[in-house]
Order: structure tokens, then C-alpha cells, then sequence
């Protein structure tokens, strides 16, 4: 029977598929994967195998046991029962036959009366009210209900079943039974009753059951049902012809209505399954459907007056609600909900950061200008122009050897890798990965455009590093150069080595000498220079160094010696070439920048790893050399010591390092084709099969030879499982994998994953029960795959058909298509209550509203509707909504009190964010925030633009003075209300204001005049009592207020409000004045009204006498020579010019005058006669009767007077000057100057002998 219904389901695949062209994925292709997935016919190699090693897998877990279900006995049956089998007949039954036929029976008449039956009524005592129902007009229906409930009901049990019991079958005819007539409470057709009725008809059953019948498995393999079938072929069934006739009967008449039956919406669908249909669909009852009917029963007319009119009706049946309408956008049909899955589970890509923040990039990346860059495009010179790559397999290996465009053999290239940047945009590179042998990616580039810093990092850099490094893709890494300088080159290489923190390539560090800037040398340095200074430095990091240039440039401009110290990377794109067209050793050859990698969006450069220095694939031979009995690898007659890998001998192959064959070496070694083979003791070896690492990769080896073709399982010796993906370990490699031995192992990082236990995704999207590393088809329970999803296992594999509730241990679950998710919140119907399903279970602790498909919001309290709560209630997703009779009410807005506290509702919801006046019971109150805030008392706004002053959140019409405003600021408010026209000085608790326009002017600092006729100072809209300053006025005079007030008395110095000191005469600013003022006996000096602080000199008082000032003010202390600005030099004694004074002064310019009566004409001593002595000291005698010593150092001890150098000019002698800097008076120094009458000896002087002054009778 099972093949014949699958013979059944093809026959009407491409009736059905033609009818869908816009299902996804057709039925056959669903068959034929099904039978492409066939784990048993595979042959059991006599091998090792994966269980032997792991023998405790192989026995199921006993312990397994499916989860509890509503049915307690389910019997699982391949083929449909008995009932199924009539319903999958071509034929209909006589039961459809009879509800087909044009009168419908005394039992759907008896339904359609206007009067409900007994048991309807009895029915009807369960369900809500007429009012009721209007209310919940926008509550989900019955039919919602049943789908969404989260306990289901016995008959749901049975239902679940795949073999319907007697009863299921009675229900599954058309003609609904007594049972399910009391369900139709509101007297629908039968069909109807069916669909509302809160134990689901079998049509439903069927599609809820855990395991599907045999008509859910037509729906899910998109293979329609017999009547969709009928209805849906292009040629009409018989049954089709009836419901199509001009003339239908009565039930056709239900069933021909605009709104069409349950079994036409399942037919005109996209072929989801009833539950399906459910969900998207608006909800509407099977009341509704027949209000919407062309030609409406008794019971619809009476309903008219409460529904939409015919040709409302009409509309809302040809044109789908906004329900419908986003149900269908949010709920793809079954057949798209497929997934791309991945063998390896995607991971959390995590945001790469630098370990230090890297400073701001300057202007961007400079454009390049380069062989092939110009501004930053992509060209090639002339002369090594590409061509487009006419041979369909161009830079691919084919034969064993990599080919170039035009379909020639490059025949020394062993590896293929790409270079990238961030030109190359973002990359798949897990596609990569399996393309390539390596990668070469750009970590930076140098200068900004503007010159200020020498790195900048790519900006794909870390995102393409992370990810080879996650792959395991060999990379190395190339810098971008500008460098016009030994240090620029030096910076660069720093930057380089700070990006690869952490990183560790395994090819070289590449210099990119390409960039015409680098022609431009700042310093004179050379290109190798530069180079030199780069490579160093990078290479004294730790890594391997290399250059990367054209051609044109390796022969032409690196041409130093010191080039050949570093591994070379020589580009040139030109066509037909094998090679690139250079004599030089080099070890990279990036051949085109137009080829094409799986994985990244447009063209990509790539370059082949050539085996040997000089790669010529010509005149390379094998000689022993007869002095050392060595054996090399010559060409040209010189030994090449760039071949490494295999060359052939008399038909024996050879390993060869540095061009010198290795007996010793035992290992993996490539042919100059690329293939790798394993050596021993140097020769080619075909021994060796198993597992062989080389260069940090293992390789599956059968017979000497690494098998590039091979994909599964190896064992190794160190008892491991490995998983080899064309012959290579794939260590990232995390899926499951089908052995020989007919098993299923779970691979992890490359490994059979012994210590696994749970579900794997696998190719096929299906999840599958791994116990110990290994597929165990025998475990059923529930099993969690990640942190929000739980799938049911049957046979060790997810049933994915699994929907709806279902109870496991003692708990209520959700499930769509086999999984539970943590993140599915939900509101579902069972037994006349809805309930809350919190992250994919019901959650009896949740209180507050939640969302609904239906497109409203319902207030639960321990996870069930309180249909009697009015009030406010809290969102399950936060925020606070009105709630009416259990239901978000939108309707509503003003005050609602809840807790103590009232809150402002608008439209429904609490608005925080409302500041204003509210009308209520005969008051106004002010909220903030939402909230009655009854501490404000303030001037708030109003819209009808008026300000309001309200105390403790109410309005006070009685109220008159000043107030704060709400948003601040000071007002002035009568009545309660402010009041904009008041203007002037106004008293309010002990403070003068100054009102602007009834507003406190907070900005306003200066004079106002008030109707007492005085002057006051305001300061920031208030008279400030303590000022006492000079104060200006808008009518640019200065005036002086002693306590705020204007003192019109006053005469003297003040200070001004904003600094400086000036002169007041009468109360106001005086810029006429100039001379002494006396203030707090200080006499300043004061010029143009301003005391002048900067003024330092002489001034005649208006007494005649002079005084000397100092910084604006006379001291009295000041004592010394003054220069006047008539040239003279005035002696100052305590500040004030001395008349009396007479004698000889040094001044400041280091000359001597002789003041007389106080003053000197500006005339200095002349010098009479002068000399050197002691060394270092000098004598002056001047024309002033003066001796002067100076110098540095002591007097000499003269022997007598005589010996003196001045002793002839002693008598003339009166004042003597010994200056600073001598430390010593020798003898006799002064002695015999009878005249002298003054000294002047300084403070350096530490020493006068006693003689010094003998004979000086009028010294005092």
C-alpha cells in the first residue's frame, strides 16, 4: 500500500507542481533526496573500522526512552489504515458522495436553523456572549485556539495517533457527527464546525499528530491530497463539475461562497498543512466565513446588522486583511523554509581589535601609481599587457600541472596561492580554502596622502588573517611601500611588525616595491637601501622577509647585490609565458591579476610557488661529483643549489635540498609536477600507506604516494580517527562522516570526537543523535542542540514533523516542525483558556500583556487571559499599556490610578514622556513624566500656549508674585496665570525683582529707575544690596552705587564692577581728570579719569613738588637717582625729590654724576686719569673729586702711601667708590687723602687693612 500511495503522490506531482510554479522545492526532488540518503548500501571494508575502536557505541543506550505523550499507546503503522485508504481513493465515499449531493441533510439543516440546539446551547454556555464576542472580535478564534492550546485535550491524543480509532473516523466524514455538532455552538455548516470546534476534526488530527498520517504526509511532501488533486488538476473531477455547476445546491452554496470552505483554502494555498493555515490566516470563525458568504443562511442575515455588508464581504474575501496579509509575509510556506546548512556549524564572528588603538588614519589610503596601479586603478604596462583567459581551465592544474592562459604547462609551479587586499572586498573563505595553497595578504600600506604617519593597516587585514588562521590556509603577508626614505622604510617596517602581532606566517613578509613615489627619494637613499632598512628590521622580529616587484623593475631597478639575499616575488602577467621572463633566482611567480577563486567576487591575482632559484625547468641533471662522491643537481655545468623536492635517476627518484641529494632524509617530497610522494633514506619509496605530517599538515599516503583523491576516515597510530578531505587531515572539518563499517561518526576538528554526546546538523538539515562520537538510531528523547533550541529524537534522528504542544515531563513544550525553540513566546488556546508559552513552554509565573498573532495584546496573570482585569498593566517586553476586560485598549486616554499613583494613558498607552496639563474632575493637575508629580509647584505651559502656575501639581488661581517656571527661568503670575505685562522693579519675599515683559530678566545686569527716584543696580535680574562699584548705563556713562544705589555726593577713586580703579566726580565717571588722588592715604596716580598702574616716574604736584610714582601710586620708600623725561637726573628720597641733596651718585647706567641741590643736567664725571693694577683691578679719578675702584679680585698691600697709583691726585680725592667684585683694601690703599670725606665700600669686600685709611682726617 506504502508504494502504491507513493506511485499516487508522483502521478500528480507535475499537475500539482504546474499549479505551484512558485513552490520552491518540488515533491520528486523531496523523493529523490530521500532515496539519495541511504545508509545501508554501502559495503563494510574488512578493515579496522571506527567501532571496533569505540566498542561501547555500538550497544544503544537502553535508558533512551521517547518522551511522555498525550497518548499513551501510539502505535506507529507504515501503511494507512482502512479509513485513510478510502479517503486516498480516486472515488469519493458514499458519506461525500451524500454531502456532495444538492440537498443538504435534516442534520445540517437542523444546524442552520436560527434556533441552536440543546447541546449547542449547552455549548454555547462555554463560549462568550454576543457582547462578548464583539469585544473579543479581535481575540483569536476557535479554530486559533485549538492550534494554540497548550494542553491538549483526549480526543487531540487520539488524534495524535497514526491509526485514527472508530471514532476519529466518523469524524474524518464529512457529515459531522452529535459530538460535533454540541462543539459548533454558533450553528456553522459542518465543515465549519469541524475547524472551530475545540476538538479538532481528523483532517486536523492528522496534521497535529507527532507522527503525520498519510494525508499530512501528501501535504508535506507536496504531493496534494486526492480532493486537492480534484480541485486542483487542470481537468475537473466529477466532484469538481458539481461544485462548479451555475446552479449549486445548498451545501455547494456554502462551499462556492466568496469565502471559500476549509478544504478549497487548503487547496488554493501554497500547500501548508491546516495548522499552517491556521496561523496565517486572520483567525476569522466559521461564524465569520458564512457572514461572509455570497448567499448568507438565516443566522447570517440576523448577524448582518453586527458584519460587513455583501459587498464588504466580497472585498474582504477577494482581497486578504491586514492580518492575512502580514501572517503571509511573516510565515513562509513549508516548502521554503528550508536552511542552508553548512558541514561545519557557523561560528560567532568576533570583532578583531588591535592590542593597541591605532591612531586615526589621516586622509585614507594614497592612490597607487605603480607598473600596473594608476590613481589607484588596476592597468599593466604595454609591455607585459594580460590577455583575457581564452583556456577554460587557465592557472588550474590539469594533468599534473598547473596551465597558463593559453593552455601550456607551467611546469615548475608545485603550489597556487592568491594575494588580497581590501580591493578584493569580503571573502568567502571557507569557499577559499579548498582552492588554494596558500594566501598572500596585504597587512598595510605606508604614508597617508598627507604625509603624516608611515602605516596605516588594510582595512580587510584582520578580517582575512582571522580567517586563514581559522582554516588553516598557509599565508604570508605583503606591506605596501611609499617610502622616499631609510626611515620611512624603517616606520614601515615598524608598522608591519605591529600589525602582525600575534600572528605568525607561515611564508615570508614581502616588501612591495612597486609605487612610482618610490623614485623620489628624500634622503638619497637607494632602493636597496631602503629595502635593506625594511627587510632588517621586519627580519629582526622574527619573521621571514622577501621583495615583490615586476619584472621590469627586478631587471632594471633592484639590481643591487644586496636584492639577492632575500627571497623574490617576481610579477609579470604577459601571455603564453610559463615563467617570468627574468635570468634572476627567484621563488614566486604572480602570473595574472585576472583569475577567478571560488569564493571571492571578481578578478583576484595569482602566483604559483616555483620549485628552484633559477626555476628553468631545463638542463637540470643528476651527477655524483667525484672529489666529495656527493651527489648534485647541475645545470649549466654549476651545481644548483636552488632545487629542492624530487628529481629522477635511472628511473628512481631522489630527494634533493639546496640542489645536494639527502640519503639521510626521510619524509613527504614534491615532483616537479607538485604531487608529494614519501622518501626514505632519500629514494622514492612506495612502503609507506597510513597518515604523514609534512610541513605541519598531514597527508593520507597510499603506497608512497599522497592520495590528493581520497575523502574519509584513516586511522593512524596514535589510535586516532582522522578525517582526510582530498587527501589532506581536515583539521577545521566538523560534520558527520559515513565509514565503510556502515556508521555515522561525529568529526570534531578533524577527528572522530569519541567524547561527544548530543545533535549534529548534517548536510541533509536534519539533526541526528551522536552518542560517543557515533550516530545512535536507536535513542528517542528530547535532546538539546544549542542554548535555544531543544529537538524531539525519534530513532536517533529529530522529528522534524513534530508541532504544536506536547506534555514531557511535566512540562508543556512548543514545538514547530520538531524543535523547541527557547526564543518561541506565544499565546495558544486549550479547553476554553488561553495560555502563555514563554521561550517554548508554558511559564505559570508570567504576569502582564502579551502579543498575540491575531495583532493584540492580552493581560495574563500566571500565564493564563484574565478576561476581568481592567487597569494597567505592564508589557511582557516592557512599557505599561491600558488594559480593558483582560484586553490592550487603545481607546482610551486620561488618568488611570494604579498603586498609589497616577499616570497619564494616551491612546492606550502610559506616556512617559508627557509633561502637562490634565483635566480632571473639575481640576487641572500637572504630570511629569507621565506621573502626577505633586511635589511640583511651578509655571508650567499649556497648549492653548498660556503658562499656569500650579501648587503641589494643581493649579492655583488665587496666586500672585513670582514663580519659577517648570523648564526654569522666574516669572511673574496674577490669577494663577502669567502675566506678561508687567514691567519694572516688583517686591517679592523680601527681594527686588527686575520683570521684562512679566519675565524676571536673569540676563539683565546694569541700571533700572524705579517710581521712588533713585537709581538701583541690578545684577542678573535681582537689586544686589552689596554691590559698591562704578557701574556702566545704556547711556554710556560709568556710575558709582554705594549698596546698589546711585551716590550722586561722592568724589573719588572706585572701583569698577568689571575691574580697574577710575575717578568719580559727583557720582559719575570723570574722564576729564588727571593727576594725584588720595585713597585710603595712598595717593594714586590718575590719567584721562583711569588710575594708570603701569605709570612709573616723576609728577609735580599742584604744590610744585616732585614725586616719584611706581607702578601707579607714590610709596614713600624709594630712594635713589631718577631720570625725568626731561633728561635730567632728580635725587629721590622717600619718594619725593630732594632739593638739600649734594653729592656724587652711581647711576643705573653704571656712570658716576654729581648731584647738586638735588638734581645733575644729565651730565656724567669725566675720567681725569685711570690705570690697571693688583692684576685685575682698575682706578679711575674724575672730574667730580671721585675715586673709583673696580675689577674682580684683591688689592695688592702697597708699602707705603706713595706707591699708591692715584697718590698724585690725593689731595683732590673728597668721595671714594670701592664697587662690587673687589674682595680686599690692601695697605695704605687710601692713606694720606687728607680731603676724602665720603666711602662707598661694597658688600664683596671682606677684607680692609688698617692702614687703608690712615692720614684721612675728614672721612666720617
Amino acid at each position: 500500500m506504502k508504494f502504491k500511495w507513493v506511485k499516487r503522490a508522483l502521478t500528480f506531482t507535475m499537475a500539482f507542481s504546474m499549479l505551484m510554479s512558485d513552490v520552491a522545492v518540488g515533491p520528486l526532488q523531496v523523493y529523490a533526496a530521500a532515496e539519495k540518503l541511504n545508509l545501508e548500501t554501502e559495503e563494510v571494508p574488512e578493515n579496522k573500522t571506527p567501532a571496533e575502536d569505540n566498542k561501547a557505541e555500538e550497544t544503544p543506550v537502553e535508558d533512551n526512552k521517547t518522551e511522555k505523550t498525550p497518548t499513551e499507546d501510539t502505535k506507529t503503522e507504515e501503511a494507512p489504515s482502512e479509513e485513510e485508504k478510502k479517503e486516498e481513493s480516486e472515488t469519493p465515499s458514499e458519506e461525500e458522495k451524500k454531502e456532495e449531493s444538492e440537498t443538504p441533510s435534516e442534520e445540517e439543516k437542523k444546524e442552520e436553523s436560527e434556533t441552536p440546539s440543546e447541546e449547542e446551547k449547552k455549548e454555547e454556555s462555554e463560549t462568550p456572549s454576543e457582547e462578548e464576542k464583539k469585544e473579543e472580535s479581535e481575540t483569536p478564534s476557535e479554530e486559533e485556539k485549538k492550534e494554540e492550546s497548550e494542553t491538549p485535550s483526549e480526543e487531540e491524543k487520539k488524534e495524535e495517533s497514526e491509526t485514527p480509532s472508530e471514532e476519529e473516523k466518523k469524524e474524518e466524514s464529512e457529515t459531522p457527527s452529535e459530538e460535533e455538532k454540541k462543539e459548533e455552538s454558533e450553528t456553522p455548516s459542518e465543515e465549519e464546525k469541524k475547524e472551530e470546534s475545540e476538538t479538532p476534526s481528523e483532517e486536523e488530527k492528522k496534521e497535529e499528530s507527532e507522527t503525520p498520517s498519510e494525508e499530512e504526509k501528501k501535504e508535506e511532501s507536496e504531493t496534494p491530497s486526492e480532493e486537492e488533486k480534484k480541485e486542483e488538476s487542470e481537468t475537473p473531477s466529477e466532484e469538481e463539475k458539481k461544485e462548479e455547476s451555475e446552479t449549486p445546491s445548498e451545501e455547494e452554496k456554502k462551499e462556492e461562497s466568496e469565502t471559500p470552505s476549509e478544504e478549497e483554502k487548503k487547496e488554493e494555498s501554497e500547500t501548508p498543512s491546516e495548522e499552517e493555515k491556521k496561523e496565517e490566516s486572520e483567525t476569522p470563525s466559521e461564524e465569520e466565513k458564512k457572514e461572509e458568504s455570497e448567499t448568507p443562511s438565516e443566522k447570517e442575515k440576523k448577524e448582518e446588522s453586527e458584519t460587513p455588508s455583501e459587498e464588504e464581504k466580497k472585498e474582504g474575501v477577494e482581497t486578504p486583511s491586514e492580518e492575512e496579509i502580514k501572517k503571509e509575509e511573516t510565515t513562509l510556506p513549508e516548502e521554503n523554509q528550508e536552511q542552508i546548512v553548512e558541514e561545519i556549524p557557523p561560528e560567532e564572528v568576533q570583532p578583531i581589535q588591535l592590542e593597541e588603538e591605532e591612531e586615526a588614519e589621516d586622509d585614507g589610503e594614497p592612490l597607487e601609481n605603480s607598473w600596473r596601479y594608476q590613481n589607484g586603478v588596476l592597468v599593466v604596462d604595454d609591455w607585459e599587457a594580460p590577455t583575457l583567459n581564452s583556456y577554460d581551465k587557465a592557472w588550474q592544474k590539469v594533468d599534473g600541472y598547473y596551465r597558463n592562459s593559453e593552455g601550456s604547462r607551467i611546469k615548475k609551479a608545485t603550489k597556487r596561492g592568491i594575494d588580497v587586499s581590501y580591493h578584493n572586498g569580503t571573502i568567502n573563505w571557507k569557499k577559499v580554502k579548498d582552492e588554494v595553497d596558500f594566501v598572500i595578504i596585504r597587512c598595510g600600506y605606508g604614508k597617508s596622502s598627507s604625509g603624516k604617519r608611515n602605516g596605516n593597516m588594510d582595512d580587510k587585514w584582520e578580517e582575512n588573517v582571522k580567517a586563514c588562521e581559522k582554516y588553516g590556509i598557509p599565508y604570508g603577508v605583503y606591506f605596501y611601500s611609499y617610502a622616499k626614505s631609510e626611515s620611512q622604510a624603517e616606520r614601515e617596517a615598524e608598522y608591519t611588525l605591529k600589525f602582525l602581532k600575534g600572528h605568525n606566517p607561515s611564508y615570508p613578509v614581502y616588501y612591495d616595491m612597486e609605487d612610482d613615489a618610490l623614485l623620489n627619494s628624500t634622503d638619497g637613499s637607494s632602493l636597496g637601501a631602503r629595502a635593506r632598512a625594511y627587510v632588517n628590521t621586519v627580519k629582526d622580529g622574527g619573521y621571514k622577509v622577501g621583495v615583490y616587484a615586476s619584472t621590469s623593475w627586478w631587471k632594471n631597478r633592484l639590481t643591487a647585490s644586496t636584492f639577492d639575499k632575500w627571497p623574490k616575488w617576481v610579477a609579470q602577467y604577459k601571455s603564453g609565458i610559463t615563467k617570468p621572463e627574468y635570468d634572476g633566482d627567484y621563488e614566486m611567480w604572480q602570473a595574472t591579476s585576472s583569475g577567478h577563486i571560488n569564493g571571492i567576487s571578481g578578478n583576484v591575482s595569482i602566483s604559483f610557488l616555483m620549485n628552484g632559484a633559477n626555476n628553468s625547468d631545463e638542463g637540470n641533471e643528476l651527477r655524483q661529483d667525484p672529489v666529495s662522491g656527493n651527489w648534485y643537481v647541475y645545470k649549466n655545468d654549476r651545481i644548483n643549489t636552488g632545487y629542492n623536492g624530487l628529481i629522477e635517476y635511472n628511473k628512481i627518484w631522489w630527494y634533493v635540498k639546496d640542489g645536494k641529494v639527502e640519503f639521510d632524509y626521510t619524509g613527504l617530497a614534491a615532483k616537479p609536477s607538485g604531487e608529494l610522494f614519501y622518501v626514505k633514506n632519500g629514494q622514492l619509496s612506495t612502503d609507506y600507506n597510513g597518515l604523514y605530517q609534512y610541513k605541519g599538515v598531514w597527508y593520507y599516503v597510499v603506497k608512497g604516494k599522497v592520495d590528493a583523491s581520497y575523502t574519509g576516515l584513516v586511522y593512524h597510530t596514535d589510535k586516532k580517527w582522522y578525517y582526510v578531505k582530498n587527501g589532506k587531515v581536515d583539521s577545521n572539518a566538523n560534520c558527520l562522516v559515513y565509514h565503510t563499517d556502515k556508521n555515522w561518526y561525529y568529526v570534531k576538528n578533524g577527528t572522530i570526537a569519541w567524547s561527544y554526546t548530543g545533535l549534529v546538523k548534517h548536510t541533509d538539515n536534519n539533526y541526528y543523535y551522536v552518542q560517543n562520537g557515533k550516530i545512535n538510531w536507536g535513542y528517542s528523547g528530547m535532546v538539546q542542540y544549542d542554548k535555544n533550541m531543544k529537538y524531539y529524537v525519534a530513532g536517533g534522528k529529530a522529528d522534524l514533523s513534530k508541532n504544536g504542544l506536547n506534555y514531557i515531563n511535566g512540562i508543556w513544550y512548543y514545538f514547530t516542525n520538531g524543535a523547541c525553540s527557547a526564543q518561541t513566546s506565544c499565546l495558544t488556546y486549550y479547553n476554553g483558556t488561553w495560555y502563555y508559552v514563554k521561550n517554548g513552554a508554558i511559564d505559570w509565573s508570567v504576569k502582564g500583556l502579551v502579543p498575540h498573532v491575531d495583532g493584540n495584546w492580552y493581560y495574563v496573570e500566571n500565564s493564563q487571559i484574565n478576561w476581568n482585569y481592567t487597569g494597567l498593566a505592564q508589557g511582557i517586553y516592557g512599557g505599561w499599556f491600558y488594559v480593558q476586560n483582560g484586553k490592550y485598549y487603545t481607546g482610551y486616554t486620561g488618568l488611570v490610578y494604579y498603586l498609589g499613583v497616577w499616570y497619564y494613558v494616551e491612546n492606550g498607552n502610559l506616556n512617559w514622556n508627557y509633561n502637562g496639563l490634565v483635566y480632571y474632575l473639575g481640576e487641572w493637575y500637572y504630570l511629569k513624566n507621565g506621573v502626577i508629580d505633586w511635589s511640583v509647584s511651578a509655571l508650567v505651559p499649556h497648549v492653548d500656549g498660556n503658562w499656569y502656575y500650579v501648587d503641589h501639581a494643581k493649579i492655583n488661581w488665587s496666586f500672585e508674585g513670582i514663580a519659577k517656571g517648570i523648564y526654569g527661568g522666574q516669572f511673574y503670575a496674577k490669577n494663577g496665570m502669567y502675566n506678561t505685562g508687567y514691567n519694572g522693579l516688583y517686591y517679592y519675599n523680601d527681594i527686588w525683582y527686575y520683570l521684562n515683559g512679566g519675565t524676571v530678566a536673569a540676563d539683565y545686569s546694569g541700571l533700572v529707575y524705579h517710581t521712588d527716584g533713585n537709581w538701583y543696580y541690578v545684577k542678573k535680574g535681582v537689586i544686589n544690596w552689596s554691590i559698591t562699584a562704578l557701574v556702566p548705563h545704556s547711556d554710556g556713562n560709568w556710575y558709582y552705587v554705594d549698596h546698589a544705589k546711585i551716590k550722586w555726593n561722592y568724589t573719588g577713586l572706585a572701583e569698577g564692577i568689571y575691574g580697574g580703579w577710575f575717578y568719580v566726580r559727583n557720582g559719575r565717571y570723570d574722564t576729564s581728570y588727571t593727576g594725584l588722588v588720595t585713597y585710603k592715604n595712598v595717593r594714586y596716580y590718575v590719567k584721562n579719569g583711569n588710575m594708570n598702574y603701569e605709570f612709573t616716574g616723576l609728577i609735580t604736584d599742584s604744590d610744585g613738588s616732585r614725586y616719584y610714582i611706581q607702578n601707579g601710586c607714590i610709596t614713600g620708600k624709594y630712594m635713589g637717582l631718577v631720570k625725568h623725561t626731561d633728561g635730567k637726573l632728580y635725587y629721590v628720597k622717600n619718594s619725593k625729590v630732594d632739593t638739600t641733596y649734594n653729592a656724587v651718585e652711581k647711576y643705573s647706567d653704571g656712570k658716576y654724576y654729581n648731584i647738586k641741590n638735588g638734581k645733575n643736567d644729565g651730565k656724567a664725571a669725566a675720567v681725569v686719569s685711570s690705570g690697571k693694577f693688583s692684576n685685575s683691578l682698575n682706578w679711575q679719578v674724575l672730574d667730580c673729586n671721585t675715586l673709583v675702584i673696580s675689577g674682580k679680585g684683591k688689592m695688592e698691600d702697597f708699602d707705603s702711601p706713595s706707591d699708591t697709583p692715584w697718590y698724585g691726585s690725593r689731595k683732590k680725592i673728597v668721595t671714594l667708590f670701592v664697587e662690587d667684585g673687589v674682595t680686599k683694601v690692601g695697605k695704605y690703599a687710601f692713606a694720606d687723602c687728607m680731603n676724602l670725606e665720603k666711602k662707598h665700600i661694597a658688600d664683596s669686600v671682606v677684607y680692609v687693612d688698617g692702614t687703608a685709611f690712615e692720614g684721612c682726617s675728614k672721612l666720617k
